[in-house]
């Protein structure tokens, strides 16, 4: 049997739950999803402009397959995990009010052990790499694309030179895996999923250090307030709020939003490609709960994604991560509804200019990858 272990400590507190929602748990099933999904990132990245999406899809689901199991299919690559507790922390300590929004409960901190163990070299060694990835640019539980769970390999620092290596190193243990080699000409097309093809894979780590990875004046506040900011750019507002008048900014695309809970289509959202769906309150019209989303997928994850990370001097920082593929498929258009009325349909999908106008502004150096 061949082994690979892996000793992770949180950053960030992990929001992690089983069967009991109510209580936090490191699951192997949870970590093995993880895998998976990074897993298919790399083997996408590899295909990418090798062969057509479809071909592209039904080789990824075989080998991810293969290595991870399916119905009727035994895993390759068995995955085992513990925890060691130091304390939980209140979502509400967290100093990311924006973030960690809809998050309840408490998160873990402590340290983990991620063991792979496979019969077979070949198999271990792709988990292995697969694993490096993953638990480089990406985190663990929920929220991890806004910061939450973030790990760190113990004893490891996150560098630019660290973040290439890893990357390199999958991608040619994938490719070795798929038999191909990353195609970077210029001609390779915009994935209809997720492919961490560096055309399309962007990494920046940010410029702010902070002592503390959470909490008040931490780094998890401060991306906290600088995509607050950048979201809520719009004009000022004010409203009366049990007799004292309180005044806040909405987003760009706020009046055309209104127009939208109107029965316009002819508006546009740009802010939302940022996820779906994307909710809004209209207090002055007595509105709750109208919702963004698009007309057949009602849910997108976020092109953006924040991990926080430690560096040699002890010091932490942001890593900003843009993963960009189609946002929707091709013809497929956004709605806005209040529950089951459907307020409009047929607008426009997003682009992604304001995304990358985020990801540009971001303090911080890119990592050429």
């Amino acid at each position: 049997m061949y082994e690979a272990v892996f000793e992770l400590e949180t950053v960030t507190p992990l929001f992690m739950r089983g069967a009991d929602q109510g209580k936090a748990e490191f699951r192997s099933a949870s970590v093995k999803g993880v895998l998976r999904w990074w897993f298919r990132a790399l083997a996408h990245a590899v295909l990418l402009g090798n062969v057509d999406e479809n071909e592209a899809i039904s080789m990824i689901k075989d080998r991810e397959s293969e290595l991870f199991g399916s119905t009727g299919r035994k895993s390759k690559v068995l995955v085992r995990v513990s925890f060691r507790e130091e304390k939980k922390v209140d979502v509400r300590e967290l100093g990311a009010r924006y973030l960690s929004f809809g998050l309840s409960g408490k998160g873990l901190v402590g340290t983990a052990k991620v063991e792979l163990l496979s019969h077979e070299r070949r198999y271990l060694e792709i988990a292995r790499e697969v694993s490096e990835v993953a638990f480089a640019f990406g985190g663990l539980g929920a929220r991890t694309t806004r910061g939450m769970g973030s790990i760190q390999l113990l004893g490891e620092y996150v560098t630019s030179s660290y973040l290439q290596n890893v990357y390199k190193s999958a991608l040619d243990v994938i490719g070795g895996y798929l038999g191909y080699g990353l195609n970077r000409t210029p001609n390779v097309e915009l994935p209809e999923f997720p492919a961490l093809h560096p055309k399309f894979f962007r990494v920046k780590l940010g410029s702010m250090l902070y002592t503390t990875p959470y909490g008040r004046f931490s780094v998890l506040s401060d991306i906290d307030r600088k995509f607050h900011k950048f979201r809520h750019s719009g004009p000022k507002h004010e409203r009366f709020v049990k007799g004292k008048l309180i005044s806040y900014w909405v987003t760009e695309q706020y009046d055309d939003v209104k127009r939208a809970y109107r029965g316009s289509s002819d508006v546009e959202l740009p802010y939302s490609a940022f996820g779906l769906p994307h909710q809004y309150n209209f207090f002055s019209l007595g509105v709750k709960g109208l919702m963004i989303e698009g007309e057949v997928h009602e849910r997108r994850a976020s092109p953006i994604r924040f991990k926080v990370v430690r560096g040699s001097d002890g010091k932490h920082r942001p890593m900003v991560v843009y993963l960009k593929y189609r946002f929707l498929p091709e013809g497929e258009n956004l709605k806005v509804r209040i529950k089951r009325d459907i307020r409009a349909r047929g607008i426009p999908q997003p682009g992604y200019r304001d995304v990358e106008r985020f990801f540009n502004e971001f303090p911080g150096r890119e990592v050429e990858l």
